[in-house]
């Protein structure tokens, strides 16, 4: 800045009491936004705790306050209209804040900047909320003697953008305040930034998944792996990302190194005791063998899930489709009485899951002569009863994902049936002493269905 002019001792004297005049007088911004306030007021009725309150910050000075408060409140009244509980919180931060900018106290100045940030973010204002939090980070740097605040207030910038969509950008805040945390020796601040970032970087992931973009995907859980390994060693998440990896590789055609995640996440939920977990990964990993042609490992890992699923009520859907998988398995093997087997518990699962939505339907539903009517059962079911985090379109889960029914289910027990009396068919056919026998009966019972059929359609007294 360049320096100011010298000026002779009166005109010094005069300018003085031009100021002196100028700080009687309201500021010039005020006297515009007042302006602006009347001409409000004259168009439209401003509410009464907008008024009362733009009042008390000018009786209390606070000018630069009133100045925010109107143009939050009135200008944006379309975007911005808070109830008259949430507006006397907003004067109580603007005035602190105002405070503190005239104290010049680095540490208050951000404060209350940080908390009228919070303020708007609870609103879902991210864009105020932003505004607020980047003058926050501005003054955090300036305190030179805790760069902690720093941290938390970079953090903070994450948040908000994470809240606000922005995956990505959240992502290099986190990142910043983790690196800032561990040049600080701030173990406990690195430790919450870690567990942000990979929250958001698995969010990115899992959007990847579904965008079928899996190669990006891989690498973000690889990256996750790495921030927890350096950052915050969590077992649990840890193996939670052996599942994603395990589940994206597969999905990626690469079963050997999904078989390898998915079979180092099984053996550690096991030492956890989670039977969810253990059942998903058997589930999985059926999938995976199948998919290699093992058909014989993918049933074992089916049955297992079958096992540690039967005591969840939730995982009924579930069960069935297993069970009807099984079942498929056992005919591609030829093991049709196996087979039969599955496919039966399948049937009846499926017919008591039908039974209960139709139960549930069904109440409270009267008729003329009193009784109540049930409502039959739903054809399909939503995809949404399937079993959480298996969405993958390979042999096991394909089936696993497909609605269930009734009627396919009982067409499906038949043909297993006959697939399971197949063989005794077939030596009847070959027995040339049986082929006649059959071929009577086949003929005879033909005949008689025929001569049923003319009856019914001959008039009576016609011959």
């Amino acid at each position: 800045m360049l320096p100011a002019i010298p000026r002779s001792r009166s005109s010094v004297a005069s300018h003085q009491a031009k100021k002196l005049q100028t700080a009687r007088r309201s500021p010039s911004t005020a006297q515009s936004v007042s302006k602006t306030h009347a001409d409000l007021g004259n168009q439209r009725r401003i509410p009464l705790p907008t008024q009362t309150i733009c009042r008390e910050l000018l009786k209390e000075g606070h000018v630069r306050s009133y100045i925010d408060f109107f143009r939050m409140v009135e200008l944006n009244a379309s975007e911005f209209n808070p109830p008259a509980e949430a507006l006397h919180e907003l004067k109580q931060l603007l005035t602190v804040g105002e405070d503190s900018q005239r104290s010049g106290d680095h540490r208050l100045i951000y404060e209350s900047r940080k908390n009228i940030a919070g303020y708007f973010r609870s609103l879902g204002k991210f864009d105020i909320a932003m505004t607020y939090y980047k003058e926050a980070l501005d003054r955090a740097r300036l305190i030179s003697n805790d760069r902690n605040v720093e941290i938390e207030a970079t953090r903070n910038i994450g948040d908000v953008l994470e809240s606000d969509g922005l995956a990505l950008e959240a992502s290099d805040m986190y990142e910043q305040s983790r690196m800032l945390a561990r040049d600080q020796n701030n173990t406990e601040a690195e430790i919450l930034a870690a567990k942000h970032l990979v929250d958001v970087r698995m969010k990115i992931a899992r959007q990847q998944e579904k965008n079928g973009v899996y190669s990006d995907a891989i690498a973000h859980y690889m990256h996750c792996i790495r921030i927890l390994q350096e950052s915050n060693p969590d077992e649990e998440t840890l193996n939670d990302l052996n599942y994603r990896l395990g589940s994206a590789f597969r999905r990626n055609g690469d079963i050997p190194t999904a078989i390898e995640y998915l079979e180092t996440f099984l053996e550690k939920v096991r030492k956890y005791g989670d039977n969810v977990k253990e059942a998903l990964a058997q589930e999985v990993l059926a999938s995976c063998y199948e998919s290699t042609g093992d058909l014989s490992l993918a049933t074992q890992y089916l049955q297992n899930f079958l096992t540690l699923s039967s005591a969840e009520p939730a995982q009924r859907s579930a069960q069935a489709r297993a069970c009807h998988h099984l079942g498929i398995l056992f005919n591609r093997m030829g093991d049709y009485d196996v087979a039969v087997q599955y496919f039966e518990r399948h049937y009846e699962i499926a017919c008591g899951i039908a039974g209960n939505e139709a139960t549930e339907e069904g109440r409270g539903v009267a008729v003329d002569a009193g009784m109540r009517k049930i409502e039959s059962s739903k054809e399909e079911r939503s995809e949404a009863d399937a079993t959480p985090a298996v969405e993958s379109p390979k042999p096991v889960e394909q089936e696993m994902a497909k609605p269930l029914n009734v009627g396919v289910a009982q067409v499906q027990l038949g043909i297993s049936r006959a697939n399971a009396h197949m063989d005794q068919f077939l030596r009847v056919v070959k027995d040339e002493r049986k082929v006649g026998i059959l071929l009577q009966w086949k003929a005879t019972h033909s005949f008689d269905l025929f001569a049923q059929s003319e009856d019914r359609s001959t008039p009576d007294g016609q011959t």
